[in-house]
């Protein structure tokens, strides 16, 4: 069995972002979705559950977006 995993990621319009995986896919994520479950969970969940390394200062100002939103929904 081959080990998948994320070559490339790109950031779309500040808002959605495209992740290669080394098996050819492609998956499209929603980056204020992703910022928001980034701090409701560690990275190793984060990385288990989806497949790569994220973190929401990657993103100009996702990170305190994401941080507001979580803070709120508390």
């Amino acid at each position: 069995m081959a080990i998948v995993y994320a070559t490339e990621r790109f950031i779309l319009f500040n808002r959605f972002l495209i992740v290669h995986f080394s098996n050819g896919k492609r998956k499209y994520y929603d980056a204020i979705t992703l910022g928001c479950e980034w701090f409701r969970m560690s990275n190793d969940a984060f990385y288990k559950r989806y497949g790569f390394n994220f973190c929401p200062q990657e993103v100009p100002g996702l990170y305190e977006q994401c941080r507001k939103l979580v803070n709120e929904g508390a």
